[in-house]
């Protein structure tokens, strides 16, 4: 545990984003193993059927994380004000709320799926194995719940290196196993997904081993069944804006996804290509603000305003050089990145989609890692309701719209791409504007006390 209302704040946020920048990027590792033994082993069609799940397996993550952020508030924020009963409390609920969530969702996914690939224009050609590689993702869809949950709990209570250097060793075993499946049993798109659903189930294993060994003050029944209504309604309230911000953007996912599949396979390649890439950069960006959620939780718990501003300015900083070391590397490395997952012949193909993307979004990503830096601070404090209307104008509204009229009015699948960074833009200047007026502070508080009562 990390008691983040002393020492000095930009210290301590990079010591707690750090590793859980490195967990983020071995999370993804698991995807983009699969991404590159399939597409440089089985071509194409192949690595495009796993790319084409994307938009499900993403949406499934952050339904999961919008919950685990509602729970996530409540653990740092009752920690920090040193409320143990509350701590625990909340650390049963989430474990036995993602477990019954997990089972739901396997069921709803494989009943569903036919009708999610049909709404995507999956091409018929990708469409046996994105079936393939689906139904094995939701059967996993419990692990994956699962871990979500443990990798929160350490989190909320300051902990971001055990999640770190468990996932490194499931890391391992999902890339060997991937290439034992591919490779030698020749089992396709559908041993990738195997392999990466063992990796899953066992980081959920060991993280509750490993927290109930470490913490055994707040793992004294780590499988206990408890679903406290009231901890999970003040979750709930948290979470649930959270998770529609989420949602919202899923949707804008899926409607892109689905128009780029309309232009061919060629863009739609290239399209699940930068996805693989932006997915890492955007998680390490991601991690920032997680931690500065975490961070200001913690010191809303102690009431410590000044610090939490001290806090923000520090990210501030931080961010601007992540956002300005991906810019770098994504302009100059474009090429490279792409060949990660495809072999020589079809890099050609897609290399004109990929170099337009990346000579637009490049120049935003100092936005983006702002943005995260404001958001994480407003979510930290509660007040997920405004970023849930920030996040409906950006992307639902913003970015969905100039989506459809760029490509009506040019009909080019590059043009398209200019729609996202003007989103990211819209999002940064609601988030700046709510955190100068200053009420998210106040409300925050005013919440805590009220959920004290």
């Amino acid at each position: 545990m990390k008691d983040l209302t002393k020492g000095n704040e930009g210290k301590l946020i990079l010591m707690l984003a750090l590793p859980m920048f490195g967990s983020n990027i071995v999370q993804q590792l698991y995807s983009l193993t699969d991404g590159v033994i399939v597409g440089q082993a089985l071509g194409a069609d192949a690595f495009a059927a796993v790319g084409n799940s994307f938009f499900v397996i993403t949406l499934t993550l952050y339904l999961i994380n919008a919950v685990c952020m509602g729970f996530n508030v409540l653990i740092s924020q009752s920690f920090g004000a040193h409320e143990t009963e509350r701590v625990e409390k909340a650390i049963h609920t989430l474990l036995t709320f993602n477990l019954v969530a997990g089972v739901g969702v396997t069921v709803l996914g494989l009943l569903g799926m036919d009708v999610i690939l049909t709404a995507l224009n999956t091409p018929a050609e990708v469409y046996g194995m994105s079936k393939d590689y689906l139904t094995v993702s939701f059967l996993a869809t419990i692990g994956v719940f699962g871990y979500n949950a443990v990798n929160a709990i350490f989190r909320s209570l300051g902990d971001s290196k055990t999640p770190f250097f468990l996932l490194i060793g499931c890391t391992i075993l999902n890339v060997v196993l991937d290439l034992l499946f591919v490779l030698f049993f020749h089992w396709g798109v559908m041993g990738a997904a195997v392999a990466t659903a063992i990796a899953q189930f066992l980081s959920y294993f060991l993280g509750l081993a490993l927290f109930k060994r470490m913490y055994p003050d707040k793992a004294f029944r780590v499988f206990k069944f408890l679903l406290h209504g009231g901890t999970i309604k003040s979750a709930l309230k948290i979470g649930v804006p959270n998770g529609v911000n989420q949602i919202s953007q899923i949707v804008t996912m899926f409607a892109l996804q689905s128009l780029i599949n309309s232009y061919g396979v060629a863009p739609m390649t290239a399209y699940n290509a930068v996805n693989k890439i932006k997915e890492m950069t955007q998680f390490a960006i991601f991690s920032l603000g997680g931690a500065m959620s975490i961070f200001t939780g913690q010191n809303l718990g102690a009431e410590n305003k000044p610090r939490i501003k001290r806090g923000l300015n520090y990210g501030v900083g931080i961010a601007i050089v992540l956002g300005g070391i991906i810019m770098a590397v994504t302009l100059i490395f474009n090429r490279q990145l792409v060949s990660i997952f495809l072999p020589p012949e079809d890099i050609a193909a897609v290399l004109p989609y990929t170099t337009a993307y990346y000579n637009i979004i490049s120049y935003f990503y100092i936005v983006l890692a702002v943005l995260n830096v404001f958001g994480g601070v407003i979510v930290g404090a509660g007040a997920t309701l405004y970023s849930m209307i920030a996040s409906l104008v950006s992307f639902a509204g913003v970015q969905m719209g100039l989506t459809y009229l760029f490509s009506y009015l040019t009909h080019d699948v590059n043009q398209i791409w200019w729609a996202l960074p003007i989103a990211w833009t819209v999002a940064l200047t609601m988030y700046a504007v709510y955190y100068y007026k200053g009420k998210w502070y106040e409300r925050g508080v005013d919440r805590l006390r009220s959920n004290r009562a």
